[in-house]
């Protein structure tokens, strides 16, 4: 070890590997393995995990260590390369090599910042401004304790947290949303600037809803997101009554017949009372989720906890959530039976400050949430989108899960930015789908891009590392999103809007 000018005593690894540039720190890791001989490191990390070997940096790499470890049946629900939809998924990833990066190097001021304003604006809720530590988010996904090894809903969320990334609750899991959020906020790098990169602020939270055919059920979740002070609702409008595909059927990879898909509805009032009103039984035992049933059918909450049937619960759950999901709709007729399902009712939900659900006593929240409609993947969705009144559009086709052979959203991107900011230049503009580097990121916020998500690198990293390897595989990307930032002349991706902003093109347009 005399060879290398690095103090690699036990504290000199714990120094390294504890930086206050968090991103650093990812680098750092990965740069130690060789040193040490590639043996493990046991207790480095000021939160005691053992998180070496880390995860690979090459996506493919880290897509191709998780299927060799986990089964066909499970790797088929998010596999990539085995897409239910064609080919979908591999042509949002192709498509971003057909984008090219102009560098500048000359630029004197070589700093750079992570933090970014993430705006959003509707008529009915005026403009929001949310400060996030980094320009990239966890896309939401679910049934993630379905998805084999160490994935983990609460390890993905910490780890998200712990690389200063905002993180999305997806709306199919296991644990409820009150739970993640406790688990975040009791993170201690969410309350620690020290852990945090240089002016970083702790990362909001977001929540991610499929609406079910039962509006009484949907107003309950959504005044539940309102009271865990999540910061920002997502109407995801791309996926039909089901999750199932070809290939998924011949791989038996269906998560939608597993329980633990149903963890929101199992813990929610509303969903209890109507459960026990069609099934005579409950979703859960716990007590104050039974208190609103026990008062409307006038029954113990002692009693109630009794009927306690997973099985009859998680059929009545699975009915009403799959019958939702496909009734999405532009509806803008308060009259209409459909309306109910709308954009427009759903934004109005989300506006108000009073409570929506007779399940909750009635308060006025400081403000109304905003709500952002993903799965926009053409122009006149997006018109429609913004004329029923919600903040923002988010440009995605569901990481190429459903459509077959459908258009890659990178290069539906640009049109829509240009179209809805003609009508709202602080109407927000989001992007996931085929992002898989930092290059990716930089391309995305080129072609108009406001916040982008990060999907399956996220979750073959939980996968594989768990907690561990989500912060591990966001802090790579970050920390190669810097140094790629900086050789393009840039001190933050904001820039990338500007009008003199770094040109980023397409090969076919350039020639003319």
């Amino acid at each position: 070890m005399k060879k290398f000018p690095v103090d690699l005593t036990e504290n000199g690894i714990r120094t390294l590997l504890n930086s206050t540039d968090s991103y650093a720190r990812r680098f750092t890791e990965t740069s130690l393995r060789p040193l040490l001989g590639y043996r493990e490191i046991k207790g480095a990390l000021s939160d005691k995990q053992n998180e070496f070997p880390p995860v690979p940096w090459d996506m493919e790499k880290l897509r191709a260590k998780v299927k060799s470890e986990v089964s066909k049946h499970v790797f088929g629900w998010y596999g990539e390369a085995e897409s239910a939809a064609g080919d979908s998924t591999r042509k949002n990833v192709e498509a971003f090599s057909k984008y090219r990066i102009t560098p500048r190097y000359l630029r004197s001021d070589k700093s750079f910042s992570y933090s970014q304003t993430v705006v959003l604006s509707s008529k009915e809720l005026g403009v929001t401004r949310l400060t996030s530590p980094t320009p990239i988010f966890v896309a939401p996904y679910g049934a993630a304790n379905l998805y084999g090894k160490n994935s983990d809903e609460i390890s993905c969320a910490q780890g998200a947290t712990d690389a200063n990334v905002v993180y999305t609750l997806g709306h199919l899991t296991k644990y409820n949303l009150e739970k993640i959020c406790r688990a975040v906020e009791g993170n201690a790098y969410y309350f620690n600037p020290r852990l945090r990169s240089p002016g970083g602020a702790p990362p909001f939270s977001m929540f991610q809803i499929y609406l079910t055919d039962d509006d009484d059920i949907n107003r309950s979740i959504i005044e539940r997101v309102k009271r865990t002070n999540l910061s920002v609702l997502i109407f995801t409008i791309d996926a039909g009554a089901g999750h199932g595909g070809i290939q998924m059927m011949d791989d038996y990879a269906d998560f939608t017949y597993a329980s633990k898909i149903a963890g929101n509805l199992f813990e929610d009032p509303m969903f209890n009372y109507k459960c026990f009103l069609k099934n005579r039984c409950v979703g859960t035992r716990t007590p104050s989720v039974l208190a609103y049933a026990s008062r409307r059918l006038r029954i113990p909450v002692a009693k109630l906890a009794r009927t306690f049937d997973l099985k009859s619960a998680f059929t009545y759950a699975r009915e009403i959530q799959f019958k939702g999901m496909a009734k999405q709709n532009s509806d803008k007729n308060p009259k209409s039976k459909m309306y109910p399902w709308s954009v427009a009712y759903l934004a109005r939900l989300a506006h108000t400050r009073q409570t929506i659900s007779p399940a909750y006593s009635k308060i006025t929240h400081r403000r109304g949430l905003p709500l952002v409609v993903k799965g926009v993947m053409s122009v006149e969705d997006a018109v429609a989108v913004q004329k029923s009144g919600v903040d923002g559009v988010y440009v995605s086709n569901h990481g190429g899960r459903f459509v077959f052979n459908s258009v890659s959203p990178i290069d539906v991107l640009r049109q829509i930015h240009q179209k809805v900011k003609k009508s709202d230049p602080r109407f927000g503009v989001w992007f996931d789908s085929g992002v898989r580097s930092a290059t990716d990121v930089l391309i995305a916020v080129s072609q108009g891009a406001e916040f982008v998500g990060i999907g399956r690198p996220v979750i073959y990293a939980c996968v594989d590392n768990g907690r561990g390897g989500v912060r591990q595989v966001l802090q790579s990307i970050l920390y190669t999103l810097r140094d790629q930032a900086r050789l393009c002349g840039l001190t933050s991706l904001a820039q990338l809007h500007e009008k003199n902003r770094p040109v980023i093109v397409h090969p076919e347009k350039s020639r003319s």
